[in-house]
């Protein structure tokens, strides 16, 4: 099983490396940091074949950060109770406490396994 707060602290730090955001796309090729002039010499970041990739690329600088925040508070929701339970699972029908790791964080550990 990935440890997914291990993932998630690698790729914060990835991130928290890279020129501060926000990073927007400004046709033509051209990523830009966080200047507000975006001429070609003022703080270009990257250029691309294609306004896809571009957009894609200049969004990843403040959606990446908020996909792990969500990560982190599901895995904060769901955590060990220290009794081997999940906090935030509650019961099942038969008032029995849902073990931990549960499915949810399975689903999570198990979608980082190949990234």
């Amino acid at each position: 099983m990935t440890d997914a707060r291990t993932w998630l602290d690698q790729v914060d730090a990835r991130t928290n490396a890279a020129t501060d955001g926000p990073w927007t796309y400004g046709g033509q090729g051209w990523v830009f940091g966080p200047s507000t002039e975006h001429t070609r010499d003022d703080d270009l970041l990257a250029t691309v074949t294609d306004d896809e990739t571009g957009v894609f690329i200049a969004h990843a600088r403040t959606d990446l950060p908020a996909g792990t925040t969500a990560l982190r508070a599901v895995l904060d929701l769901h955590a060990d109770d220290g009794y081997g339970d999940c906090t935030g699972c509650g019961v099942d029908t038969y008032e029995n406490a849902i073990s931990w790791p549960c499915a949810t964080v399975t689903a999570i550990t198990t979608a980082l396994e190949d990234a």
